[in-house]
C-alpha cells in the first residue's frame, strides 16, 4: 500500500518541483496591474526588479493628449540608474507611434522615490491600454 502512495507522491512532487523550478528563476520581469483612468501594465525588467518598485501610476488627460505619472521606489542602499518608455495601444491592441515614445534616463537615490511623468500626444478616447517599460540602461534601445 505504501509503494501506492509513495508513487502518487513522486509522480505529483516531480512536476510540482519542475514549476517552481521554472517560474521561480528570476527571467520574468516584475508586472503590475494599476486599473487607473486607462488600464495601464508596469514592465520592471528582472535585473532591476529587486531594487526598483513602481508604487503609483496615474493617467491624466489633457485636451492635447494624455499625462502618464507614476513614481518608482529605489529599495536599495545604492542609488539606481535605469531607463523607463512609455507606451499605448488602440482598441486593436496596436502600438500608437508618437515622437515622445523613446527610452528616457532616470536616477533615484537610495531608499527615495522619484515620481516620473511622460506625454502621450493622442487623444484620450484613441488609447486602449497604456505600458510602463522599465530597464536597466545598458538594455535599453
Amino acid at each position: 500500500m505504501w509503494h501506492s502512495y509513495k508513487k502518487f507522491l513522486l509522480a505529483g512532487a516531480i512536476p510540482a518541483a519542475a514549476a517552481l523550478m521554472f517560474t521561480s528563476c528570476g527571467n520574468e520581469p516584475k508586472t503590475y496591474n494599476f486599473n487607473v483612468s486607462k488600464p495601464t501594465q508596469v514592465y520592471v525588467d528582472r535585473r532591476v526588479a529587486n531594487d526598483l518598485t513602481v508604487t503609483s501610476v496615474d493617467t491624466i488627460p489633457k485636451k492635447d493628449g494624455v499625462v502618464v505619472q507614476f513614481t518608482v521606489k529605489n529599495e536599495s542602499a545604492s542609488p539606481k540608474s535605469f531607463a523607463y518608455k512609455v507606451v499605448a495601444y488602440d482598441s486593436e491592441g496596436m502600438l500608437i507611434d508618437f515622437p515622445t515614445n523613446k527610452w528616457v534616463v532616470a536616477n533615484v537615490d537610495p531608499y527615495e522615490e522619484k515620481t516620473l511623468q511622460a506625454f502621450i500626444p493622442v487623444n484620450q478616447s484613441d488609447i486602449s491600454k497604456v505600458s510602463i517599460k522599465i530597464k536597466p540602461l545598458e538594455q535599453a534601445k
